[in-house]
């Protein structure tokens, strides 16, 4: 999830298939994703992802989740910054996202993000799946430290032996990409109990804030089949974050 260098580029939002670069208000934005939000019923099991890098699943067909980030820029701008994201399974192979930067005293910036899975994992293989950032700003392919960015993810599940009580599983996921995500990225969920996880995510440089480091470590903590709340160490700036799943019509 490129959140980072999205605190300081400049605005995009599709419009009728291009891109129009314009000034929005982080309200009007805010309320878009919570209306998307509403009108979905709240049901399902948990899911999760990692903190700001592609993760190789996609939801299945109707599942959605919603995020809200707030972090704190200790080592550049010591501002608060927040992020609205809105994840849903169009089928159980595609994944469309929405990202609402809202970096404070500057333009709001809006995503959309779409995720292709290729191969579904197996006792013998991982998940595939491939996609692309910011797909209303597609400039270049590669080359470029912003725009549009294509990417590759792998992921393999390991759980314990039958009986076993803890860890509840480990997810690994490793990719490539282009642009913001240029060079490699991944990271890994631990489950250590029913409700409680780790996980940690390497960076590439391109999706660093300024001054800050390539290792991003969160502790997270399900309320409810359906809430879930982190706190996490994104490279040396402190975040919060409230995530929540569900499915459509259920």
């Amino acid at each position: 999830m490129d959140f980072r260098n999205l605190l300081t580029e400049t605005p995009s939002l599709l419009e009728l298939g291009r891109v129009r670069k314009m000034k929005t208000r982080p309200a009007l934005s805010c309320a878009c994703v919570v209306a998307v939000f509403l009108l979905l019923s709240s049901s399902g099991a948990r899911a999760g992802r990692l903190i700001a890098t592609p993760y190789a699943e996609t939801l299945p067909e109707g599942r959605y989740s919603v995020w809200q980030f707030a972090l704190r820029e200790n080592r550049s701008t010591d501002n608060w910054r927040s992020l609205n994201r809105l994840d849903l399974g169009i089928t159980d192979r595609i994944e469309l996202g929405i990202f609402v930067i809202n970096p404070r005293n500057a333009p709001t910036d809006t995503w959309l993000n779409i995720q292709y899975r290729v191969a579904t994992e197996t006792a013998d293989q991982p998940t595939i799946s491939v996609g692309v950032w910011d797909a209303a700003d597609i400039g270049k392919f590669s080359g470029q430290s912003t725009g549009g960015s294509f990417f590759i993810a792998l992921g393999k599940t390991v759980k314990p032996k039958r009986g076993a009580t803890t860890p509840q599983y480990l997810k690994v996921s490793l990719g490539a990409g282009t642009n913001r995500l240029n060079g490699l990225f991944g990271g890994f969920d631990l489950r250590c109990n029913k409700d409680t996880g780790i996980v940690a995510e390497y960076m590439p440089t391109n999706l660093r804030l300024p001054q800050t480091d390539s290792v991003d470590v969160g502790v997270y903590h399900w309320l409810s089949p359906h809430w879930r709340a982190r706190v996490s160490w994104m490279g040396g700036n402190p975040m919060v974050d409230i995530f929540y799943t569900g499915i459509i019509g259920k």
